[in-house]
């Protein structure tokens, strides 16, 4: 029973894990900001809604509520900046 469950792992990982860590798989938030920032999307500051919108167009919908903290993170990592403009954040470069 043992040698089973050995011979069903791949490198120590199952089977079907080490099939879906080839990257073929869905895009995430993170990954998704990432790809705006490295097209230059953040030159001019940008609001949360904006950035909504942005990957809508590409055809991923999240609320607000997710991207919020993804975006704070991404000022932690020194990644983009965050600007008071009026009464709103805004995400820049």
């Amino acid at each position: 029973m043992l040698l089973s469950r050995l011979e069903g792992q791949v490198n120590g990982a199952p089977a079907s894990k080490a099939a879906r860590s080839d990257g073929g798989g869905r895009p995430t938030p993170g990954g998704l900001l990432s790809e705006l920032i490295d097209e230059g999307y953040f030159s001019q500051p940008k609001e949360l809604g904006a950035i909504r919108i942005a990957l809508q167009e590409k055809g991923h919908f999240y609320p607000v509520t997710t991207l919020s903290p993804l975006m704070l993170r991404l000022v932690r990592k020194k990644e983009l900046r965050r600007i008071k403009d009026k009464k709103h954040w805004t995400y820049v470069r």
